[in-house]
């Protein structure tokens, strides 16, 4: 299961000059603080080709000659040094991992990235679970004709995470087991995974970091290749249920499905639970217009603030309960939906016949004001108009480089995105050990509205909320029936279903399993709007803003819709863990991290304000002419009763 084979990687020599170049210089050789700290910073110093040249590199003596450029090489971790372990506790400030790393094609990565990552577990303990640390850029080689050959990167460790880790490595072999290293690449959305799956075991110490007996180094380093470590093709799927919505929103489930190997089944027991990291975030809103001229004067401005809009137009962009609200001429008084407060009271300080004012956009949506949109696509027809997963990751980053300043993952701007996550989230990065029998609360049922609510529309709707399972092996018959069907019984997009019957054909013929990892649950909002165009070409611009636009032209029917939803980004799994006759074991994961941008779905045909739909609509019309013709009823009846009780008083 396990192959082994040595290395023996004479790296106590390095170690040993730092300490005879700090003896130098104090004297001494006693290790005080003072001591680690040069010893530290000088085998930091120290360049990463300096570092390798008299290594012994997998039995064989290092040479640039083995280890030049070569586009049909894969980029791959050397070697992971550990520096610094002493015998004696008091001793061990010095104590750091280093990952150097050999680029045969020469790729041009970040060094300064937060997405520069590796995942790590120390001991040898089958049931411990990697965690991924950050990787701190040291150097990279400079020579001519080896430029960028080779990296060198310190693993970033708290001190928590230092004093976990020297708890459990012992002195007599010291393990550390690297199933991947991420590093990411200019002009790449991702990092991309460099599989590594290597155990490196350390014994015996550098010189000065032994006992105080030890005259020389005894340091050895053997290598281990592991098999056991798992290779995902991981793909995204969202699920968004159809129903009663307020003010655009509807539930939506995350999720992700991929193929495992039979065998991890068979001899490690029950799938139990997936480790995983994302950075969550949830978007400013994003525009889907109609209006071609609206689309490029908005595209300009790629993401920035409405303040930086200059045109000869004034542009108000707002939702509207329903086709029944129609703007008047004139902009002053204008009722938006019942819970808006007028125009004019709300906006009349900001919104001065100054120049300067004319020239900005408002903006409402769901009831609160917007500064700006963090993307802008153009429609032909906006009510079946999907914004693509890819269009808004490529918008998102085109946006970034135009606006620059502060990045989250040094992807993405901050004025993309909103300050706040959904309740019971966490804002940026997530950490997650999710169970097969943990449930996510995503799928809204509204109860049938009372007789007057759908009479008379309203909010008097009971909404509940049901569950499923987070981990879901899906089989055969889970497959069966139509797209919609399945996409029902699976909580997933009808879009992904097709590719999700070819997975599980692709886990038939591999004696795989497919396995469906619903990871979370969240808001989305979809909302219609009407856009109106006002002129700034007036003859009067002293009198009120009513006035001075008054020759504006507004389009009363649905021109537009906004949206925003939750995004994950560098989503990534990063061990399984299975369980067999009580023993667990944990399966570390190499698949590359991901940006969770889902596909936009355009609004729901509901009246957003009054949760009454065109059915209920429908529905209305229906009621009030089947109580008109009751009511008319009535009243014959009541006259046909007067005119008998008439008569008959007449008789008598």
């Amino acid at each position: 299961m396990i192959k082994k084979y040595k290395l023996t990687y004479v790296f106590a020599a390095i170690v040993a000059t730092m300490l005879f170049i700090f003896s130098y210089f104090v004297g001494g050789g006693a290790l005080n603080a003072y001591a680690v700290t040069v010893a530290t910073t000088d085998f930091e110093q120290s360049n990463v080709l300096d570092d390798l040249e008299g290594s012994v590199i997998e039995g064989e003596p290092f040479s640039l000659e083995e280890f030049g450029f070569d586009e049909e090489k894969e980029t791959r971790l050397l070697v992971l040094v550990e520096f610094g372990y002493s015998f004696y506790s008091n001793m061990q400030q010095d104590y750091g991992l280093y990952a150097y790393v050999y680029n045969p094609q020469g790729i041009d990565f970040v060094t300064d990235s937060p997405l520069n990552k590796i995942s790590l577990r120390y001991g040898d303990n089958d049931s411990d679970k990697p965690v991924k640390y950050d990787l701190q850029f040291v150097n990279q080689s400079t020579d001519k004709g080896a430029e960028g050959l080779f990296y060198k990167f310190k693993i970033v460790l708290s001190d928590a995470q230092r004093k976990d880790i020297l708890a459990k490595v012992s002195g007599d072999e010291r393990v550390y087991e690297i199933p991947k290293v991420e590093l990411y690449a200019k002009s790449a959305v991702n990092a991309v995974a460099i599989p590594v799956a290597r155990k490196y075991r350390y014994s015996g110490y550098s010189e000065n970091y032994g006992p105080l007996t030890m005259t020389e180094s005894t340091l050895i380093l053997r290598v281990d290749n592991v098999e056991e470590h798992l290779k995902l093709d991981v793909k995204h799927t969202v699920y968004r249920p159809q129903g009663d919505y307020y003010n655009g929103q509807q539930s939506q489930l995350n999720s992700c499905y991929f193929r495992v190997p039979e065998k991890y089944f068979s001899e490690y027991g029950e799938l139990i639970n997936i480790g995983c990291e994302w950075y969550e975030y949830v978007t400013q809103p994003i525009l889907v217009t109609e209006n071609g001229y609206l689309y490029e004067q908005l595209r300009r401005l790629h993401g920035a603030s409405f303040e930086n809009f200059s045109a000869n137009n004034y542009f108000v962009v707002a939702e509207v309960s329903s086709f029944r609200e129609v703007f008047p001429n004139k902009l002053a008084g204008v009722k938006l939906a019942s819970n808006y407060k007028n125009f004019d009271d709300e906006y009349s300080a900001t919104f001065t016949p100054d120049a300067k004012l004319f020239s900005k956009m408002w903006l409402e949506v769901n009831s609160s004001r917007i500064n700006n949109f963090a993307a802008v696509f153009g429609a032909t027809n906006y009510s079946t108009r999907s914004v693509s997963s890819d269009e808004l990751i490529n918008q998102f980053l085109e946006n970034s480089e135009v606006l620059g300043g502060t990045k989250i993952n040094g992807k993405y701007s901050e004025a993309l995105f909103t300050d706040t996550v959904d309740d019971f989230h966490t804002r940026g990065k997530n950490t997650k050990e999710i169970g097969k029998d943990d449930l996510m609360d995503v799928f809204w049922n509204t109860t049938t509205k009372s007789f007057w609510d759908k009479f008379f529309g309203g909010y008097n709707v009971d909404t509940t909320f049901d569950a499923v399972k987070a981990i879901e092996e899906v089989t055969a018959d889970k497959l069966k029936g139509t797209d919609f069907e399945i996409s029902k019984r699976l909580y997933v997009s009808e879009n992904d279903v097709s590719d999700l019957k070819a997975e599980a054909e692709k886990a038939k013929l591999n004696d795989e399993r497919l396995v469906l990892f619903r990871y979370s649950s969240s808001n989305y909002s979809a909302i219609r709007c009407v856009e109106a165009t006002c002129s700034k070409s007036v003859s009067n611009a002293e009198k009120s803003l009513a006035d001075a636009l008054c020759d504006k032209v507004f389009h009363e029917n649905f021109t537009a819709y906004t949206f925003r939803e939750t995004v994950y980004l560098d989503f990534d799994i990063i061990y399984l863990t299975y369980e067999l006759d009580n023993v667990k074991t944990v399966i570390p994961v190499i698949s590359s991290p991901q940006d969770v941008i889902s596909d936009s779905q355009p609004p729901l045909k509901e009246d957003y304000h009054t949760g009454s739909g065109a059915g209920a609509e429908t529905f209305s019309i229906i009621m009030i002419v089947f109580g008109s013709i009751i009511l008319a009823g009535l009243f014959v009846y009541f006259i046909i009763w007067i005119n008998e009780n008439v008569n008959q008083s007449k008789k008598e």
